[in-house]
C-alpha cells in the first residue's frame, strides 16, 4: 500500500538511487513528472521491474504496424480497422457495437485504447466508469532531433537512450539514438 517514494524511503534506498535514478527513469518510460512516479504505488513500479524488464529481450515490429496487427489477429475471422465506434452496450448474449449509426451483435469485443477513449465508447456499468475513469494522463512533448549537444558530452557515454534530468524541470528529457535502438536503420536513416 506504499507509494515508490514512501518504499524507498521505508526501505532506506539512498537519494541518489531514487531521486538521481530510479524515478528518472520511470519518469522516462512512462513520460509523466517526477512526482507522479514518486505518489505511483510502489508494487505497481516494482512488479513491472520483477516482470523482466532488465532480463527479458525487447520485441520490435520490424514491418510497422501493420505486421503488429497481423501478428495480433491472426487466427480472427474478422477484422474492421479505421471505423469510429460510437457505442459499445453488453448484453446477456454478447455486446453490441454502434458504427455509422447501424448496431452489430458480437460475442466479444477487445478494446485496445487508452481507458478515457473507452470509457466515451462503452455504456459502462458504475464499476467500469469508476475503475476506467481512475486513469489520470500527463501530457509531453516528443521531438525529433540531432542535436548533440543534448548527448552527453563523452560519446563513449553514449546509450541507446540518455536521460537528461534538471532541477528546472519537473519531467526528465530523454533523447534516444534511434540507430542504437533499432540498427535496422542505417546511420544516417
Amino acid at each position: 500500500g506504499k507509494t515508490l517514494a514512501e518504499y524507498l524511503r521505508w526501505r532506506g534506498y539512498s537519494p541518489a538511487f531514487g531521486d538521481d535514478f530510479l524515478i528518472p527513469v520511470v519518469a522516462s518510460i512512462c513520460t509523466c513528472t517526477f512526482e507522479a512516479v514518486r505518489n505511483y504505488p510502489a508494487t505497481t513500479v516494482l512488479g513491472y521491474y520483477a516482470a523482466g524488464l532488465f532480463f527479458t529481450p525487447v520485441q520490435r515490429a520490424r514491418d510497422g504496424i501493420a505486421d503488429v496487427v497481423a501478428k495480433l489477429s491472426a487466427g480472427v475471422r474478422e477484422t474492421r480497422l479505421g471505423q469510429p465506434v460510437e457505442r459499445i452496450t453488453q448484453h446477456v448474449d454478447g455486446v453490441v457495437v454502434r458504427v455509422g449509426g447501424v448496431d452489430e451483435r458480437f460475442d466479444h469485443v477487445v478494446l485496445a485504447t487508452q481507458a478515457n477513449h473507452a470509457l466515451r465508447m462503452l455504456d459502462a456499468s458504475e464499476a467500469e466508469r469508476e475503475a476506467l475513469g481512475s486513469f489520470t494522463y500527463q501530457a509531453s512533448a516528443v521531438l525529433m532531433h540531432s542535436d548533440e549537444r543534448l548527448a552527453p558530452p563523452d560519446r563513449r557515454a553514449w546509450g541507446p537512450v540518455n536521460i537528461l534530468v534538471s532541477p528546472a524541470h519537473d519531467m526528465p528529457m530523454a533523447t534516444i539514438w534511434m540507430n542504437r535502438v533499432h540498427p535496422q536503420l542505417g546511420p544516417g536513416d
